[in-house]
């Protein structure tokens, strides 16, 4: 553990400039208050032809933070995002760089998982963003839409990032006269410290002005968004990750009404609605809204619904979980042999999907079609088990009970 934590590894199948292999960047997950990009081996996805790179960047309040004295003393600075510029200080050294390690910085694809994607596509959403890569690629995690959070002004859903600053500086006994000297005075351990004593969220993004001017959804629908193909999906069963949490049905809910939630839910406890709405507003339905705004645009998005059960997980879970892809994206335990031959078989099938797109825009193999891009008038997922299948959401009533409510908030400014 250190602050200095800004490294990254790169995996390349040859390192000659002359190669300009496609580039994949990996954003990793953990509520962006825990993880390591060196957890993850590319390896196995190198030897596809691709050049992959897994970042670090600052995490928990070290990535994210403000406080009103900070504000006003560096007002001309982008704020509080730190670690959404860590991840673009990584970009930049990916494009300054990565020649020399075979790959093409003219063909970029970032990619991540959790609060990766979520850093995926509020990295699609900032236009500091501008240049420094072409193609993303979305696993479990989107900017949020409905309830976003800001850096000044506190909303119904939460507390500004200023405000919480300023309550851990009071917490810490911080003098009112000499605060931002004492913030930057504290050390790292203390500011973790602080946060290990409180029910903390993840750390998603906030609307600051300049990193993120904006509503993420509203930014897509006016496309002002970075224009890259999109790959983006979700789990079949996404609230296993909440199964794991006491989730309060009120918080859950960010002020709905639950009598309304109930009429599109139906007749389910307090715990099970409160999971159903979790997965469907932070993973299942702004994946397809950020996927038809990118459709709008003219430009290519993928949506996946994986489903797959690995023999390490079959019989002990009812879907797949948040993240149960991941190790098979990466692919290298399985290209030595472990796992069954479903498993060996879905972990190349997704290998190939995610550095086909790396490498074209479309992560169809061999010239087959068996992937069709997102469609408005269709809105067809490609649900990823042991047999392929497609299935359209537009008569899921859930899904298009919080597609409506992000299409209300992105036109009407009412968020």
């Amino acid at each position: 553990m250190d602050e200095d934590c800004l490294s990254l590894a790169v995996y390349s199948p040859q390192l000659d400039a002359q190669t300009k292999a496609p580039v994949m960047v990996w954003i990793h997950g953990g509520n962006a208050r825990f993880g390591s990009g060196a957890l993850y081996d590319g390896s196995a996805l190198a030897r596809r032809g691709v050049v992959v790179v897994t970042i670090n960047y600052r995490l928990d309040r070290l990535g994210l933070f403000a406080h009103p004295s900070l504000t006003a003393a560096q007002s001309d600075e982008p704020l509080a995002n730190y670690g959404l510029m860590d991840m673009m200080a990584a970009l930049d050294w990916v494009q300054a760089n990565i020649a020399t390690f075979g790959g093409d910085p003219d063909n970029v694809t970032i990619f991540g998982q959790s609060s990766g994607s979520v850093a995926v596509t509020a990295l699609m959403a900032s236009p500091l963003s501008a240049g420094k890569f072409h193609k993303a690629i979305a696993q479990s995690g989107n900017v949020s839409i409905d309830y976003p959070r800001y850096l000044s002004r506190s909303a119904p859903a939460a507390m500004s990032l200023e405000a919480d600053g300023a309550a851990m500086a009071l917490a810490l006994g911080l003098p009112a006269d000499k605060e931002a000297d004492g913030l930057r005075a504290l050390p790292w351990q203390d500011v973790l410290a602080y946060t290990e004593t409180e029910m903390a969220n993840a750390m998603i993004p906030v609307i600051d002005g300049r990193v993120l001017p904006d509503n993420p959804g509203r930014i897509f629908r006016e496309g002002r968004n970075q224009p890259a193909a999109l790959m983006i999906g979700s789990t079949s069963w996404e609230e296993g990750v909440a199964a794991r949490f006491p989730l309060p049905l009120d918080s859950v809910l960010h002020g709905q009404d639950p009598s309304e939630a109930r009429a599109v839910y139906g007749s389910l406890d307090d715990r099970e609605l409160a999971q159903k709405w979790f997965s469907d507003t932070a993973f299942h339905a702004p994946a397809q809204f950020l996927a038809a705004e990118t459709a709008r645009q003219g430009r290519a998005a993928y949506v996946y619904r994986y489903a797959f059960l690995s023999s390490e997980r079959r019989g002990r879970q009812p879907g797949a979980n948040h993240g149960d892809e991941v190790p098979l994206v990466f692919g290298s335990q399985f290209s030595e042999g472990q796992g069954d031959a479903d498993d060996i078989a879905i972990s190349n099938l997704l290998g190939e999907y995610w550095t086909n797109f790396a490498k074209t825009g479309d992560p169809n193999r061999n010239g087959s079609t068996d992937w069709p891009a997102y469609q408005l008038d269709d809105e067809s997922v490609l649900i990823i088990d042991k047999t392929r299948s497609l299935q359209s959401y537009r008569s899921d009533p859930q899904i298009r009970y919080h597609l409506e409510r992000y299409e209300a908030i992105v036109t009407t400014n009412d968020d």
